[in-house]
């Protein structure tokens, strides 16, 4: 089990502060049911992708994260937003 610190900005890039260089981008449905995001290594190429869905009533996320480049490897997150 591992975690991260991400700050979710509202023009909708992320922060990710343990690793200077990465970037990335989120969105929300209107609903605010869902979460995508994805992350972005110091040359601009994509290293992961996350599709998740709200849990009840909280603001955590479960979804599944795909891993590039062309990875067959899909790990479970539970997100959660403060």
């Amino acid at each position: 089990i591992a975690s991260h610190t991400a700050t979710f900005n509202a023009d909708l890039s992320i922060l990710i502060p343990d690793a200077p260089g990465y970037t990335g981008n989120w969105s929300q449905n209107a609903a605010k049911t869902t979460l995508f995001f994805e992350y972005f290594d110091e040359t601009a190429n994509k290293v992961m992708e996350f599709n998740g869905f709200a849990i009840n009533g909280s603001n955590c996320f479960d979804g599944l994260t795909n891993f590039f480049p062309a990875s067959t490897y899909v790990s479970p997150y539970r997100v959660c937003l403060p």
